[in-house]
């Protein structure tokens, strides 16, 4: 609970489960009134956390309003799923830190110390790719591979500027990452 954020929850098996959790709310809304506080109900939802194909559904209402349900929720940064897969978070953080790293390429090119080309780097899109890992940190190798690809591509970059030749498809990762001090962003978000 924050000053403007509030999460009930509880594990559902059957519908008393769902029963249990209304009155919950009613008791919240019940609180609030109680203290002046008034709910912004456009804001209030449900979300259902699961992997079962046939999911207890209960329309759940705040006063006389049925809260809307969501397949997707962003939380301090995160886009949570309905199957806590975190696929859509992957996917939208890949597409924010590439467009960033078209940024730092398009208007670093005049930098001629490969340094701050790394400083940017570090604190523009390895500082998001880390951001709250320990929530989403993906556990399939195909999204792993995704998120060293970025920072790899990266660091083929500087080896191109400083060499004057793109590195070989398929070179060592660990050679190429080892030549700038850095580390495979895995070890770091465990």
């Amino acid at each position: 609970m924050f000053a403007d954020d509030l999460k009930l929850f509880t594990r559902i098996f059957s519908i008393t489960d769902c029963v249990r959790l209304q009155r919950a709310l009613d008791t919240l809304l019940r609180w609030c009134e109680r203290n002046r506080l008034s709910l912004n109900v456009s804001k209030c939802h449900v979300m259902s956390y699961t992997k079962k194909c046939n999911k207890i559904l209960y329309n759940y209402r705040v006063d006389k309003h049925e809260l809307s349900r969501l397949t997707e929720y962003r939380d301090l940064g995160v886009l949570c799923d309905s199957q806590c897969s975190f696929v859509p978070h992957l996917n939208q953080l890949i597409s924010s830190v590439s467009k960033t790293y078209g940024y730092i390429i398009r208007n670093g090119r005049r930098f001629n110390n490969s340094n701050t080309l790394i400083i940017l780097f570090n604190s523009f899109i390895r500082s998001k790719l880390e951001y709250c890992s320990i929530i989403w940190r993906p556990i399939y190798s195909c999204h792993k591979k995704r998120i060293e690809s970025v920072q790899r591509k990266f660091y083929k970059y500087l080896v191109w500027r400083e060499d004057g030749v793109y590195p070989n498809i398929g070179c060592c990762n660990d050679m190429l990452l080892g030549r700038f001090g850095a580390e495979p962003i895995e070890q770091r978000v465990k």
